[in-house]
C-alpha cells in the first residue's frame, strides 16, 4: 500500500529490526517470513497450529502430493506449488473449504 511506502527509514529499520532475534539464530530479515507476518496481520489470521503444521507435513509426505523424497530431504526447504499449498490444512476451513479469514475475492474457484 502507497501509506507504507511514506514511511520514514527509520521506521522501516525498526520495523524489519523486530524480525532479527541473534539469540535464536535470526541474523537477517527472512522476506517469506515479513510477507507471511503482513499476510496474517491484514487477514486478522494467526499463525498455524502445531497440529495443523503437523497434518501438513503429513500431506507433503503422502502420494498425493507428488513429493519425492529427495525434496523431502531437504525439509522444510521443499517447493510446494499453488495447488498443493491450497490443500494444505493450516487454518481451519469455512463450509465452502477455503480458510475462514480468507476474503471471497480471494477464494479459488
Amino acid at each position: 500500500p502507497r501509506s507504507w511506502a511514506l514511511r520514514s527509514e527509520a521506521s522501516w529499520r525498526v520495523f524489519c529490526e523486530a524480525f532479527v532475534s541473534p539469540e535464536w539464530g535470526s541474523v537477517g530479515v527472512d522476506v517469506t517470513e515479513l510477507l507471511l507476518a503482513l499476510t496474517f496481520h491484514g487477514r486478522q489470521l494467526g499463525p498455524p497450529s502445531d497440529e495443523a503444521l503437523e497434518e501438513s507435513l503429513q500431506l507433503l509426505k503422502s502420494p498425493e502430493a507428488g513429493v519425492s523424497e529427495e525434496e523431502l530431504e531437504a525439509y522444510p526447504d521443499v517447493g510446494v506449488s499453488e495447488a498443493l499449498f491450497l490443500k494444505l490444512p493450516l487454518w481451519p476451513a469455512g463450509d465452502d473449504g477455503a480458510p475462514e479469514a480468507m476474503p471471497k475475492c480471494e477464494q479459488p474457484e
